[in-house]
């Protein structure tokens, strides 16, 4: 996080203190976080970063994030969330957000729901899928409104 004021900022990682509590209730309040990482991935660097765990940059080591301080002192919420069930981890083949059109379709279906595959073969998915996008973009936002 040296490198990078806004993820330590957005990951509570500036210190004791200075960690804002919101940040860890909207994200504990989630109903579902999934968290993909991409076996090719060279835009997210280290790609197991895409699950918060951590990378030695010298040994290679990775320090998952179930392993780590931020998730046993619940910093973000990830604990709370990870708790209830709701906190999710996915590896896809390819690389980073490669997804073809019938993985997309299923990843829709099963946190969004129901994605009708025979309207996806239609392409008449992508306006419900640009709602239910938006949708899921504003509780994000809505969850990250302190920034």
């Amino acid at each position: 996080m040296n490198g990078s004021n806004w993820l330590a900022n957005i990951n509570n990682e500036k210190g004791e203190g200075t960690r804002n509590v919101t940040y860890a209730a909207n994200i504990a309040a989630l109903e579902t976080f999934a968290m993909y990482v991409f076996t090719e991935d060279q835009t997210v660097v280290p790609k197991e970063s895409g699950w918060f765990a951590e990378v030695n940059a010298t040994t290679g080591e990775v320090t998952h994030l179930r392993n780590r301080t931020l998730y046993e002192e619940d910093w973000l919420g990830l604990r709370k969330l990870d708790e209830k069930g709701g906190l999710v981890f996915r590896e896809m083949e390819g690389k980073h957000m490669e997804l073809d059109e019938e993985v997309l379709a299923d990843i829709f279906a099963e946190f969004f729901g129901p994605v009708d595959k025979a309207t996806m073969a239609n392409q008449q998915v992508w306006p419900a899928v640009t709602e239910t996008s938006q949708s899921a973009l504003q509780a994000v936002e809505e969850a990250w409104s302190d920034l």
